[in-house]
């Protein structure tokens, strides 16, 4: 199995890390070239690739000719798009200098396919001046819905550049979606949009990590029934969700009919759709105690979609707890009454106040 390293993504920034604008390659260049090498060596302990199996028994000096007439497809397959001769014979000049074995050679082959640009990057051109490219086209879709490169059918409609008619586009986005592969779409949409990731760094030991999973499958189990057999509105009115029965214990209700396994059941009392979620709350309340200014700027920016105004946030003072007998509400009023801080508290205070019932775990008070 190849296992790259992760995309560092900035998270300060949209929190999608298919957002180009915050990714970065620092530091982790020689990450996915240690990757390829790893793989490559554990190919070539494999007994190598089957494209390239018949080549096995061949003198050491015919082993990359025997290579040459299926590079050409095999290469393309990985870097989802055709290469040029020119590419072909550069890497077969490669081999032939520095290999001495059919196993070394299968090793250089693998490390220069996965350490390849065509590989690492998705290809964008300029379409205002270029056109749409079909191999762009198909490698943009099958990442989006997939998460993963494109197959034979679709690598076959940019060859011959039908997937640029609509019919096509449609019928091929509609097979995909039905393949099993789609689910992906939905989960990791639904953990980048809820930043459900942040909850796998928050335990404190291994019971709290377990449970910090649970709230985060339950989420990604609710929100794949919304997406797939649902209509939207059930995103916020559902009164059902999935628990097991550390999860309803956590929920505080009846977990005795509930094993390990998640369940179909009815939302736990007080609560329906995914805003009053524990994942949700205790995502957006990463201090220790309930955060309701992070909790309405998601509410009103993600999820609702009316963000607040952009602009320079003004250096003022944290908000004061409440052991002085104030509430939350009494502290958000004095940031209302700063003109720089109501244009953004007039819109997120509503969602984060109303949120106040829950604490920063997503428990009811």
């Amino acid at each position: 199995e190849l296992n790259l390293p992760n995309d560092s993504v900035n998270l300060n920034g949209s929190g999608f890390d298919t957002d180009g604008s915050i990714l970065s390659l620092a530091g982790a260049t020689e990450g996915y070239y240690d990757t390829a090498a790893n793989f490559g060596a554990a190919m070539r302990a494999g007994g190598g690739l089957s494209p390239f199996a018949h080549c096995a028994e061949l003198p050491v000096s015919e082993i990359w000719s025997c290579f040459e007439p299926e590079l050409g497809w095999w290469l393309g397959w990985i870097h989802r798009r055709p290469v040029s001769e020119e590419t072909v014979q550069r890497l077969v000049s490669i081999g032939e200098a520095v290999d001495d074995s059919y196993g070394s050679a299968i090793e250089t082959l693998v490390t220069f396919a996965l350490t390849s640009p065509n590989f690492l990057f998705h290809y964008v051109r300029d379409t205002a001046v270029e056109g749409v490219d079909p191999y762009e086209l198909i490698d943009r879709l099958s990442y989006f819905i997939w998460s993963s490169g494109p197959d034979a059918e679709l690598l076959a409609t940019a060859e011959d550049a039908s997937i640029l008619r609509p019919d096509v586009l449609e019928a091929q986005a509609v097979r995909m979606l039905e393949d099993e592969k789609a689910l992906r779409l939905y989960r990791n949409f639904s953990r980048m949009w809820i930043q459900l990731d942040s909850l796998l760094r928050r335990g404190n030991d291994d019971e709290e990590d377990t449970l910090y999973q649970d709230l985060r499958q339950e989420t990604l189990l609710f929100l794949e029934t919304v997406f797939v057999e649902e209509t939207l509105d059930t995103l916020f009115a559902a009164d059902w969700t999935y628990l097991n029965r550390r999860l309803a214990e956590q929920y505080e209700v009846d977990a005795s009919a509930l094993g390990e396994e998640f369940e179909h059941v009815a939302s736990p009392p007080g609560r329906r759709g995914v805003l009053t979620q524990a994942s949700v709350l205790f995502a957006h309340s990463p201090s220790g105690v309930s955060d309701p200014i992070r909790r309405g700027f998601w509410t009103a920016g993600r999820l609702v979609c009316n963000p607040p105004p952009r602009g320079t946030i003004p250096n003022v003072a944290p908000l004061r707890n409440t052991e002085g007998g104030e509430t939350v509400r009494d502290i958000l009023a004095e940031h209302r009454r700063i003109p720089s801080c109501a244009s953004c508290h007039e819109y997120t205070d509503p969602y984060g106040i109303a949120l106040e019932v829950f604490d920063n775990l997503g428990r009811r008070r």
